[in-house]
């Protein structure tokens, strides 16, 4: 059988910052670069700030142009109300970290 992996950003309400690095984090997912920025931020938790979440993008080598217009957009923010909505609504999800085993892929 196959196994599938998926990765849902749900930012932790308690800290400050969690929200931003999530949407940043989905918008590293547009430039293909989501593990690299997963990654660094997760190595500067829990001291992540808006300072850190510049720094990590620059340590995932994300395209500073693009992160920003795609932030600016609210794709992000658009990205993280989707993972919320689906973990929550769909699987019951409440905390992280969380871990499902689902139906089997073909």
């Amino acid at each position: 059988g196959k196994l599938r992996f998926a990765y849902m950003h749900m930012p932790s309400p308690g800290r400050s910052h969690a929200r931003e690095a999530a949407e940043a984090g989905a918008c590293a997912g547009k430039q293909g670069r989501v593990w690299g920025m997963h990654s660094s931020l997760s190595l500067a938790s829990p001291r992540i700030d808006a300072a850190q979440i510049a720094t990590s993008a620059i340590d995932a080598a994300l395209d500073e142009k693009a992160l920003a217009g795609c932030l600016a957009h609210g794709d992000g923010r658009n990205g993280v109300e989707q993972d919320l909505k689906e973990a929550m609504t769909k699987a019951g999800v409440l905390d992280t970290p969380t871990i499902y085993f689902l139906e089997s892929i073909d």
